[in-house]
């Protein structure tokens, strides 16, 4: 497609939903839009992908539990957290009182400050045990993207009885 018609065929849609396909900023293709800028051939491209795929069907306007007006309002002291770990990825802390842990779940980083004793421990069972036997387990409260007053557990897994 050329620049013409990729500008006709941009008149009138959201430029901020396309804006943020092409990780483009909205002033550049709103300056394109008016004939005013050029773009890269990289984003020309990838306009025109965009433009020649259909659109995709409305979804259903089906209200999620957060939509809906609530029943009631509760308080909580805290929300507390578990989160299964990858038993290979404990490294020896060495001679430290206190570990910083970095947890990496679906691109969100959470850190939690766990007692080096209880690495130590779980570091032992996955050495006895092997990390495919072994799931280590971290508990907390969730502060944000902190999991303070974490505590840290390896578990062997045991076959089910027949």
């Amino acid at each position: 497609m050329d620049a013409e018609r990729i500008r006709t065929a941009l008149r009138g849609r959201r430029l901020d939903v396309l804006a943020a396909q092409l990780c483009a900023p909205i002033p550049v293709l709103e300056a394109f839009v008016h004939g005013s800028a050029r773009l890269t051939p990289a984003l020309m491209a990838g306009l025109a992908r965009l433009l020649a795929t259909p659109p995709a069907p409305p979804i259903k306007n089906i209200p999620t539990p957060m939509q809906r007006k609530p029943d009631m309002k509760l308080a909580a002291r805290a929300l507390k957290c578990t989160a299964v770990l990858d038993a290979a990825g404990l490294v020896d802390p060495g001679n430290k009182s206190r570990v910083v842990l970095a947890i990496l779940v679906e691109g969100k980083v959470y850190s939690a400050d766990v007692a080096a004793k209880s690495v130590r421990k779980c570091r032992a069972t996955i050495a006895e045990h092997g990390a495919a036997h072994v799931v280590c387990l971290i508990q907390g409260k969730l502060d944000g993207n902190t999991i303070t007053e974490a505590g840290i557990v390896a578990q062997v897994k045991l076959p089910r009885p027949e």
